[in-house]
This record gives structure tokens, sequence and C-alpha cells, in this order.
């Protein structure tokens, strides 16, 4: 790419001259597989997961020409470089196991799943000054993050009959997310404490919902509620200061209601 930006501002009459070669890669390896076991009419079981690891990477130029156009004269010619290159690695798993109480479709699905996404990067950033006075300076930053999750899920319904159904559900999540980023100051040899900073957060969710739906001829009809416990605690530290929370804790409520009138040729009111 290339740019120029001149300044009008009064006295300033500089002209930017800017020059940019850049490229980016990424690869990765992505796999999913699932099976399922019928243990009698009844009970099914099954496991599902998924997999991936991924690198990516660039590498980018610019450089810069600083000039003054009246009078005309070169006032800095520097540049910059990124080097970066990293990783992605990240799987979920997940278990359940499915009841069927009869044919009418009445049943209780359980499930448990983990995953587990993490990014790495490395970034080196070169500057060059060529004019007015030679120099050159190089930092190297890391980057490093992760999430991981816990899930439960149990879900019954209850279906009396074709227009008359009962569901009733349970939730419960945790998920830590961290990260960490460092620098370091290649030409001096020393870290750089500004460039540090440490966060982690943990949150608990949990959660009850029920619905309950039946249709009346072209009338039909569900409510339900959603009770959602939630739980956070952060915890971040940098040069400047260090940040504990204690846990914030909520409990929410979450009504629904909707509503619905058949009219002919396949339309319907919705409310």
């Amino acid at each position: 790419s290339f740019s120029c930006r001149q300044n009008f501002y009064t006295s300033d009459t500089t002209l930017l001259t800017q020059n940019q070669l850049a490229t980016q890669g990424f690869k990765g390896l992505f796999f999913r597989a699932g099976a399922d076991y019928h243990i009698n009419d009844k009970n099914t079981i099954g496991v599902s997961g998924f997999t991936m690891a991924g690198n990516m990477n660039s590498d980018g130029e610019t450089n810069y020409l600083l000039n003054n156009l009246n009078p005309s004269q070169k006032l800095k010619d520097y540049s910059r470089s990124t080097l970066m290159d990293g990783d992605r690695p990240g799987f979920d798993i997940t278990t359940y196991h499915k009841i069927d109480f009869d044919k009418k479709g009445s049943n209780l699905i359980t499930s448990l799943s983990y995953s587990m996404h993490n990014m790495n990067a490395n970034s080196t950033y070169i500057g060059k000054v060529v004019y007015p006075t030679s120099s050159q300076s190089s930092i190297s930053q890391i980057g490093n993050s992760g999430n991981d999750e816990f899930e439960f899920k149990s879900d019954y319904t209850k279906k009396f009959t074709s227009d008359d159904k009962l569901e009733l559900g349970w939730y419960s999540g945790f998920e830590k997310r961290n990260s960490l980023a460092e620098g370091f100051d290649n030409v001096a040899q020393t870290e750089l404490p500004n460039y540090y900073n440490d966060f982690s957060s943990d949150e608990w969710i949990h959660a009850a919902y029920a619905t309950y739906g039946k249709k009346i001829n072209h009338f039909s009809a569900q409510l339900g509620l959603r009770a959602e416990y939630q739980s956070t605690h952060i915890n971040t530290v940098s040069i400047e200061n260090s940040l504990d929370t204690f846990p914030t804790n909520q409990l929410q409520f979450f009504p629904s209601m909707y509503l619905a009138y058949s009219l002919p040729k396949n339309n319907e009111l919705q409310f």
C-alpha cells in the first residue's frame, strides 16, 4: 500500500509518505467425530469431539518519509518492521445420555462438555531511523491467552398430547479465561515493565428454566420462566496497579410469553 498525508494547518506544511508491504498466513488442521450407542429402546448414549491445531504468521514493513514542502527539506526518514508467529490449539468433547419415556416424544437429555482454546503469539517490532540521526530499536512482545469451559445440561420434555407440552431444564457452566502479556527490549537487553499485564477471570452460571405450551384449535400459547445465578471473579496485575475484585453475585429472572393464532392459507399472527 502507498499513502501520502499533507498538512495545511497554519505553518505546518509537511508531507508524510508511507510505503507498506505485508504478508499474512494461516494454516490449520480441523477434525470432528462422534458416535452414538443405543443401549436399548429407551436409552442412548453418545460422545462427540472437535479438535483444531493452527499456525499463523505475518511479516510487514512500513517505510516513512517526512518532508517539509515550504521550504523544501527532508525532516525524517525511518521504517518499522513487524514479525509475528503464533499458534491456536483447541478442542472440545461432549458426552450425553438420552432416555425416551414414551412414543409421544417425552424424554430426558443430559450432557456434559469440556472445551479448551488457547492462542499464543510472539511479535517483534524493529524500528530504524536513517535520517537525521541513525538509530535502531527492537522490541519483542509475548502474548498468551487461554479459555477453559465446563458445561452441564439436563433437559426434560413431557408431551401430554401433540398440542400440550411441558419442558424443564437445568444448566451449570464454569468458564476460566486468562491472558499474559510481556515485553523485552532486545537492544538494551532489559524487560519492559509497562508491557506487562496478567489477567484472569472465573465465571459460574447456574440456571433453571421451565416452559409450558398448549394449542387449542387455532390458538397457541407458551409461557416460560428462567432463573439465572451468576458469579464472576476478576484479577488483573500490571506495572501500575493490581486489581483483585471480590466475586460479584447476581440472581436474575427472565419471564417469557409467546402467543400465536393460525389464519387461512398458512398465515399466522404472532405476539
